[in-house]
């Protein structure tokens, strides 16, 4: 049986965009910190917004799952900004995980940053919902 590896997929594009193009199946997780603060807030009995913490909180939370979870193989993460310090988080919080682990970019926009770009092990760009991979 092949060792399965775990696919990070950091999208940079508008939240209509996410939450039309990248649903959730059986072996895939998807982050939206939007769709996170949304339920919390409707789970609040008095309907209180929570805090950037607690929303960061369960971000982590569901990127723990996916690293120990052995059937999920893809997490698809909606992020409005990229640097090349949350890449650098998220490579140390999956360092020691059990499989490879692979990142890849998804970006609405051509990215020209060569240091965030050289993080990727690829680089793909959404035209009119569909996936170009230029690299």
């Amino acid at each position: 049986m092949p060792i399965m590896s775990k696919n990070i997929f950091i999208v940079k594009c508008d939240r209509e965009t996410f939450e039309r193009s990248f649903n959730k199946k059986k072996n895939t997780e998807v982050i939206n910190h939007y769709e996170i603060h949304q339920k919390l807030t409707n789970n609040d009995i008095s309907k209180t917004p929570p805090t950037q913490e607690i929303v960061e909180y369960q971000i982590v939370k569901r990127l723990n799952n996916f690293r120990v979870c052995r059937r999920s193989e893809f997490v698809f993460f909606l992020q409005e900004k990229i640097d090349k310090n949350f890449v650098s988080q998220l490579k140390y919080f999956f360092g020691d995980c059990f499989v490879p682990v692979y990142y890849h970019l998804l970006s609405d926009k051509e990215i020209r940053d060569t240091k965030i770009l050289k993080e990727f092990n690829s680089v793909h760009y959404l035209e009119d919902d569909k996936i170009t991979n230029p690299r």
